[in-house]
């Protein structure tokens, strides 16, 4: 479940929360760039069995503020081995 962040009003201001995404400048192109998290501490046999330690994740920001936050995708990957 994707969550809901654009429609819930900044938590520092109040203002309106829109979803960006981040670019790198090549000279005078800009090329999109995808966020991934990344679980650090996923055992090597956690990840030969199949369970991913990355999720993508994207930004909203507050358009009055720029208050951003980070949300992910597939929260569950980060889930560190017990």
């Amino acid at each position: 479940m994707i969550h809901d962040a654009e429609k819930t009003p900044c938590p520092e201001c109040g203002g309106r929360r829109v979803r960006v995404t981040a670019f790198t400048h090549h000279g005078q192109v800009a090329v999109p760039h995808t966020l991934d998290l990344k679980q650090p501490n996923r055992s090597l046999l956690s990840r030969l069995q199949g369970k991913s330690n990355s999720t993508p994740a994207y930004a909203i920001a507050c358009t009055i503020c720029g208050y951003t936050s980070f949300y992910a995708t597939q929260p569950k990957n980060l889930i560190p081995d017990d």
